[in-house]
């Protein structure tokens, strides 16, 4: 079962969604907080966002609560320079959330990161092109971006970047490169290492593996990483 504060975000974000799209249906401030009330007991420093969007359905200020919450999972900041800066919440695996950025600069758009390429992710993704153009009248959403840089070689920040190849540039430290263009090799070191481990812990155990479950682990994982590197190579 899902944690609570994350039951509590998927419910937030649907109805900001319905709250701030364009084509949402609207809801009343006794409906919000009919919705929330339950999921607020194990998640009480959400009180106050919860109360202000209760307000917002109200008929309070959109723009005081974007400005304080954001909306749907999307933040904007603009630094003293000028840049403007998105910031996205992607749930890349269950009840795992990552920060994705999205940088206006100088003409120039910039994706930090980009995700698992789980079907969540993809999702969340999706949905904050269209918050960007809805609620934020960011007119390009994700469409402008023309770089893409990866923090770093796990796979919950760079398992989406096979979307990227060909639309964006993308960047990449030296010694992260080989993982996400030979992701089977970071697949195959990794399954050979739990086959030690589960040769190790059956020596140890009552009740052993079945035979043949590390090869069967080996040869999935073999399947799956070169999905992947397929995907950043192209």
């Amino acid at each position: 079962m899902a944690k609570p504060r994350h039951l509590l975000r998927r419910k937030l974000n649907e109805i900001e969604l319905q709250l701030f799209s364009t084509s949402g249906a609207p809801l009343a401030a006794a409906e919000v907080r009919s919705a929330l009330e339950p999921l607020l007991a194990e998640v009480p420093e959400q009180r106050a966002r919860v109360e202000a969007l209760v307000r917002l359905a109200g008929g309070a200020e959109r723009a005081d609560y974007l400005e304080k919450f954001g909306a749907v999972g999307v933040r904007q900041f603009v630094t003293s320079g000028g840049a403007q800066i998105y910031l996205l919440q992607v749930e890349t695996f269950p009840d795992h959330v990552n920060n994705v950025y999205l940088i206006r600069e100088g003409g120039r758009s910039t994706l930090y990161d980009c995700g698992s390429q789980t079907a969540l992710s993809r999702n969340d993704l999706a949905r904050a092109h269209r918050v960007l153009r809805e609620v934020f009248g960011d007119a390009d959403g994700l469409d402008g971006v023309r770089d893409l840089v990866l923090s770093h070689a796990h796979i919950d920040h760079f398992g989406g970047v096979g979307a990227w190849a060909g639309r964006a540039t993308i960047h990449v430290h030296e010694f992260d490169a080989r993982v996400i263009t030979r992701f089977e090799e970071r697949i195959i070191t990794a399954a050979m290492q739990v086959r030690v481990f589960s040769r190790a812990g059956r020596r140890r155990c009552r009740h052993p593996p079945r035979a043949g479950a590390d090869v069967r682990l080996h040869q999935a994982a073999v399947r799956v990483g070169a999905g992947r590197s397929a995907a950043a190579r192209r």
